[in-house]
């Protein structure tokens, strides 16, 4: 037995070795070649990365390992180059770096140098308004005058073709490289001066995340999915990231974090649209406090997204399915003013399993993975009519990025008549699902174009969740309460011995369920022991009750 276990452990090694290989030679070949004479140069993971953002935070994060001449040259090729000119962007905020001749001349679209650096400098300081000045997030720190002053240094250069731009970055110091042309025939999905604005807000984005928050270098596509997103916040009439979403619409049974993230900026761009309407910036403030999460409690990003949503009063659950049923109205299911506004743009998604329905009740067993949807198109013609029915199957699973999970094994039944245990959809079709994880497992049913789904309005409950609740995991657990015109409950939790552990007024959240959140402290800042404590809200002059269990 110990003869295979070093066997596996050399076979590891061997192969972490020569995929650390394989990105310090893409390093090199995108940092070497030059435009015009090569393709966009690919490697297994890296495909069609339009920025140099997770290829160089792998690398850094495995600098140690690298040979000495191989470090020497990740060295070099990482600093910063000087170039003929710079200028300052009128907000002040920006230096400009870019040369007046040779092969780093600016050539955006048709415009003359002068013009063409003013654009890019105007279309970053639009980047440091929205992202910083307008939602809050935390500036990257000076880099004392390294690039000549304190301002924040960008460098126009003749980047490999398809590659947009690059942030590199020593501790929380960074600095972007951004391409000098975009060119048409060069491998972009967008080009000339639309492509650097996408690429300003993705790229500062960037900047803002390691300067201000935290590095996760097993967490990229987070990194990727929210930069790119911001180019769709920032310069709505650009569109780059329409180009990356087919693998995803394409592969929604495949994990979330299994996704480059340049394909997942849907995400937060759901969460921006689907919260409008409780608040126009309730969408942009979870997205935030994802970062802030990951940052102040070391959360995964799937911990931190799931974290900040409930946050925010949401069930991640719910939601993740909500957004399963938003994506399927995309490409030719789009409808006018529902759903995502730009869905008609968008691919469509793909089936995961597609089912004849007959005059019997149809059962089939799918493993769905952590943060997944699963979508079951059904084709029914047993009366006459040609009845299109999709189920989307969600698992919200959030351990999937902390710990090795396995895919959760479901039973979906349906039927267009009643049947032991069923639910009814709508006046015609009927369902069952049977799983191990209810908790995680949500379902909702798209029959003709038409949602059916749990309601969605606040409703009362009497369940507390997560649950049990982990310190390590979750930042809140809910806990049920009733609707107050005040807007607050008297919260009470006790341990088993009926010892008062926390007291105190809780702002309830009436956004899928009503409740309130309890971050798991007693009255003196301290967590819990692990074990089984009860809770009691007063709201509204009545009372809920019950239990709830802490792991710590």
């Amino acid at each position: 037995m110990k003869k295979y276990i070093w066997l596996i452990l050399l076979i590891t090694i061997s192969i972490k070795g020569q995929n650390l290989d394989s990105l310090y030679n893409l390093l090199i070949s995108r940092n070497i070649s030059v435009k015009g004479t090569t393709t966009p140069t690919t490697i297994a993971g890296h495909q069609n990365d339009k920025c140099g953002f997770s290829l160089y935070g792998n690398i850094k994060s495995h600098f140690h390992e690298y040979s000495k001449e191989q470090q020497e040259s990740i060295a070099k090729i990482t600093q910063r180059a000087p170039l003929q000119k710079s200028t300052v962007s009128p907000s002040g905020y920006f230096r400009i770096h870019y040369d007046t001749t040779g092969t780093n001349k600016p050539q955006y679209d048709n415009l003359d140098i002068e013009t063409g650096i003013y654009e890019l400098a105007v279309a970053f300081d639009s980047a440091y308004t929205f992202e910083i000045d307008i939602l809050g997030y935390g500036s990257p720190p000076s880099d004392n005058g390294i690039g000549g002053d304190d301002k924040y240094d960008i460098y126009v250069k003749n980047l490999n073709p398809g590659l947009y731009g690059q942030t590199f970055w020593e501790e929380k110091i960074s600095y972007i490289e951004i391409d000098n042309s975009f060119n048409e025939n060069e491998g972009y999905n967008s080009y000339g001066i639309q492509a650097a604005r996408a690429t300003a807000a993705h790229e500062f984005h960037h900047a803002i995340q390691v300067g201000a928050y935290i590095f996760k270098g097993e967490d990229t596509y987070y990194y990727e999915l929210t930069s790119t997103a911001f180019e769709e916040f920032v310069y709505d009439d650009v569109n780059d990231y329409y180009a990356y979403m087919s693998s995803f619409l394409r592969n929604t049974s495949n994990r979330f974090d299994s996704n480059t993230g340049y394909n997942l900026a849907v995400w937060n761009i759901f969460l921006n649209e689907r919260f409008k309407s409780v608040d126009v910036m309730e969408g942009h403030n979870i997205v935030k406090r994802s970062w802030e999460l990951m940052r102040d409690k070391n959360y995964r990003a799937i911990v931190a997204i799931a974290n900040s949503v409930q946050e925010f009063g949401h069930s991640f659950s719910k939601t993740f399915n909500e957004f399963g049923d938003w994506l399927y109205f995309t490409n030719n299911n789009a409808v006018d003013g529902m759903y995502f506004e730009e869905a008609a743009s968008y691919p469509s998604i793909r089936s995961t399993y597609t089912i004849e329905l007959n005059s019997s009740e149809s059962s089939l067993n799918i493993q769905a993975e952590p943060t997944s949807l699963n979508y079951l198109q059904y084709s029914d013609n047993t009366g006459g009519d040609a009845n299109l029915v999709m189920a989307v199957i969600s698992n919200s699973g959030i351990n999937a990025s902390t710990i090795i999970e396995n895919p959760v094994d479901i039973n979906v039944s349906l039927a267009n008549f009643g049947f032991d245990d069923s639910k009814s959809i709508n006046d015609t079709y009927y369902s069952k699902i049977t799983t191990e994880s209810n908790g995680l497992v949500n379902d909702s049913y798209i029959i003709n174009n038409i949602v059916y789904s749990e309601d969605l309005n606040p409703v009362t409950i009497d369940f507390v969740y997560p649950q049990p609740f982990r310190y390590d995991i979750y930042s809140i657990v809910n806990i049920p309460t009733y609707a107050d015109v005040t807007n607050t409950a008297e919260l009470k939790i006790y341990s088993s011995d009926m010892d008062l552990i926390y007291s105190g007024k809780k702002t309830i959240f009436a956004n899928d369920n009503i409740v309130v959140g309890w971050d798991g402290l007693d009255n003196s800042g301290r967590k819990l022991a692990s074990g089984v404590y009860i809770y009691i809200t007063q709201a509204n002059n009545k009372i809920k009750k019950g239990k709830l269990v802490i792991f710590n």
